[in-house]
């Protein structure tokens, strides 16, 4: 694993304790009427959190830098790292409201909507697949990704928003699969 994999694998790991702590304390110190100072420790979780999602987007960014200078992976894997965030985020926003999310005057509207959560769970897969650049895929963590998504998407009762299921285990899936690849790399002579 290259140094960038390791920092990657490092600050996926810290940033899912992090995000729990910030949760954690956004929760214990809410202040629905906002006349309370904020927590000094509510303070510090949000900013643990950030900074080290700046590392792990600024690490991001070099990865991908360092693979178009070293013309170490294809064309297509680099375009799936250059445009995979994009596609992720826009696919996000796009479909904030779920696969049913027109009103009944405009229902026969919700199919463009199923297609569109469809066509989000395979751009989740296919980032996935390539995260690593390599062409052998990361098969059981991606299997375990696939199902805790579809898993979380039933016991929730929510599988119209299940390409949010699939963004929230993104980073946790990201940090298994790491030890998949390594473990990978390790049998490789």
């Amino acid at each position: 694993m290259t140094k960038s994999q390791k920092t990657e694998w490092l600050l996926s790991t810290i940033l899912i304790p992090l995000f729990f702590f910030a949760l954690y304390e956004s929760v214990k110190n809410l202040d629905l009427f906002g006349n309370r100072v904020p927590a000094v420790s509510e303070i510090v979780s949000y900013i643990l959190l950030l900074g080290t999602l700046a590392a792990f987007l600024i690490n991001y960014i070099v990865k991908i830098i360092l693979a178009f200078i070293s013309k170490r992976y294809g064309r297509k894997v680099l375009l799936i790292w250059c445009l995979g965030p994009v596609v992720i985020t826009i696919g996000t926003l796009i479909l904030i409201n779920g696969a049913f999310s027109f009103n009944a005057d405009f229902v026969f509207l919700n199919i463009l909507s199923i297609i569109g959560v469809l066509l989000m769970i395979g751009v989740y897969n296919v980032f996935y697949f390539y995260y690593w650049g390599e062409h052998k895929g990361i098969w059981i963590s991606q299997f375990i990704y696939n199902i805790g998504a579809i898993a979380l998407a039933m016991t929730e009762w929510a599988p119209h928003f299940i390409h949010n299921f699939y963004l929230a285990l993104l980073l946790p899936a990201i940090a298994v699969g790491y030890i998949e690849f390594y473990l990978k790399k390790k049998k490789e002579p």
